[in-house]
């Protein structure tokens, strides 16, 4: 068989198809209700909402205001509704994808490994998850994958132009996502690594410094609230050394044969270090310090590895993955038609009939519970009370439905319903031998209803 010709991966109709199925692919709960975090966004960031109020309120949460402003804009003008707030996380997805074409061309010079890093990141089940997410993990995705692949380049054609892509990418990212810090910061130890070394040359690394003091001052007037925002407490768990793989492993959509096919290409790629120093110390440093900074400062202070963040370092697999693929010797030409075949139908059958994504476990029921409250409202004078009245109120309001009561409830209530959530921090906010219930909805995901009435003496 021939070898596979870098013309064939200029082929439009390629790219044409493998987007076709990877945007369907991204339309299967693009309906689904919102789930906590994303109705925060669209509380937050809703029309009437001001952008200096958007800022402040960014100011007390975990990360900076840039997509909640993005986010506001966009409602202002195509419409305030669940669809549109996903809608804003599609459409940068897809800026995303474009751009992992354009980096890998860039940087391997190769139409097979930028048609490799498309199609990869277009069915990444990683990807799409969060390309539908209403929050600012494609946008994370985005600017990652710009900086680091900016960082590369100017080092290695030592062109103004990617330096000043990459300081603006930079402060862009800071502004999305504290973990873009992470990101910047990770890439200044390479950059000094790589000056040890004698890789970079004095110029650059001073020219690279310089550009670090630009974002660094970019950054100072938010700094404050970065420290002041840190919770003292941590929903999240004290991560494992074992964590790295199961990250790979959770990226692939649990699917073997796509982490197989990842995970061999990012050990093999060891062997490549001394054909690219700059490229491996770069994509690798990134993957490494993306996890292990975070990791050791979850044991420092408290915890905040997870693997949602580490978008910041997602780029960097699929490069190397894909670069490996096109330079590997393993496989002839007829051999790697065939593994990448497996891995994309082995994608396709996981995400279709073996994935829960499919089957409705994206979102929680927030609107479903608003909507039987509303259908089911034995009188216009019944409450619900609640823990979580901020998020339910979301689409309670949606629903012509008066807003959630705080509990606890009073002992001269008659009829009301109240929502137990995963999220309560009371077990037994009800009294039973005051009230109880004559319906009962499960939801699942810890979410019940209950219609309660007052007793019968």
């Amino acid at each position: 068989m021939r070898p596979l010709s870098e013309e064939t991966f200029k082929n439009p109709l390629l790219y044409i198809i493998i987007l076709i199925i990877g945007f369907g692919m991204r339309l299967v709960n693009l309906t689904d209700g919102l789930w906590l975090d994303e109705i925060w966004s669209m509380v937050m960031s809703a029309p009437d909402i001001s952008v200096p109020n958007i800022i402040d309120a960014c100011k007390v949460d975990s990360h900076p205001p840039l997509f909640d402003i993005i986010l506001h804009y966009f409602l202002v003008v195509f419409g305030d509704n669940d669809i549109n707030g996903r809608f804003l996380a599609l459409f940068i997805g897809l800026l995303g994808i474009l751009a992992t074409f354009y980096y890998t061309l860039k940087i391997s010079n190769s139409y097979f490994a930028a048609f490799l890093s498309f199609a990869m990141i277009s069915l990444s089940y990683f990807h799409i998850y969060y390309s539908i997410e209403g929050r600012f993990y494609t946008l994370l995705y985005l600017f990652s994958i710009t900086i680091i692949s900016e960082f590369y380049l100017f080092l290695k054609d030592k062109k103004l132009k990617n330096l000043i892509w990459f300081v603006l990418a930079s402060v862009l990212l800071v502004y999305t996502h504290y973990y873009g810090a992470i990101l910047v910061f990770a890439l200044y130890l390479i950059l000094l690594f790589l000056w040890l070394i004698k890789e970079v040359d004095r110029k650059s690394f001073f020219q690279m410094a310089g550009g670090g003091i630009v974002i660094f001052v970019s950054f100072l007037p938010w700094l404050p609230f970065m420290f002041a925002g840190q919770q003292k407490e941590s929903w999240m768990l004290n991560p494992g050394i074992g964590d790295v793989f199961d990250y790979l492993y959770k990226y692939s959509g649990k699917n073997p044969v796509e982490f197989l096919f990842v995970i061999l290409a990012l050990i093999m790629s060891v062997k490549l270090w001394k054909t690219n120093v700059k490229l491996y110390a770069i994509l690798f440093g990134t993957i490494l310090l993306g996890f292990f900074i975070p990791f050791f400062v979850s044991y420092l202070t408290i915890p905040m590895l997870h693997y949602r963040y580490t978008f910041i370092y997602f780029p960097a697999i699929i490069i190397i993955v894909s670069v490996f693929w096109k330079q590997t010797q393993m496989l002839n030409a007829k051999n790697k038609i065939i593994v990448f075949s497996i891995v994309f139908l082995s994608i396709l059958i996981n995400f279709f009939f073996i994935s829960p994504y499919t089957k409705g476990e994206h979102g929680e029921p927030w609107r479903e519970i608003a909507r039987d409250v509303a259908k089911f409202n034995y009188s216009d004078k019944e409450d619900i009370y609640t823990e979580v009245g901020f998020y339910l109120d979301y689409y309670l309001d949606r629903n012509g439905h008066k807003k959630a009561l705080k509990l606890p409830v009073p002992e001269n209530e008659n009829a009301f319903w109240y929502l137990k959530s995963p999220f309560d921090a009371q077990n037994n906010a009800v009294d039973t031998l005051i009230f109880e219930a004559d319906k009962t909805i499960d939801y699942g995901k810890e979410f019940l209803l209950f219609h309660y009435v007052r007793t019968k003496k």
